[in-house]
């Protein structure tokens, strides 16, 4: 699917690999991604090794901030 729609700052996106979002719940994906974490990938991550996934596992998160002016 494509992204049509504008990110506002704060809002993320998550790109994974099926080694997390077949291990780790939506629902801890979801709380993982609307916290505060600074790192939210490393979290996500790090969830799915605790849960001992036998897959690779990758995450990147993107998040919109607020321009600082001008391009």
């Amino acid at each position: 699917d494509k992204v049509t729609d504008q990110l506002r700052p704060g809002e993320r996106i998550l790109l994974c690999s099926d080694g997390l979002s077949k291990s780790v719940p939506q629902e801890e994906i979801a709380a993982v991604l609307g916290g505060a974490d600074e790192d939210p990938a490393r979290g996500l991550i790090a969830a799915a090794v605790a849960r001992q996934t036998n897959d690779n596992v990758t995450a990147v998160v993107i998040e919109a901030r607020e321009a600082d002016g001008p391009g």
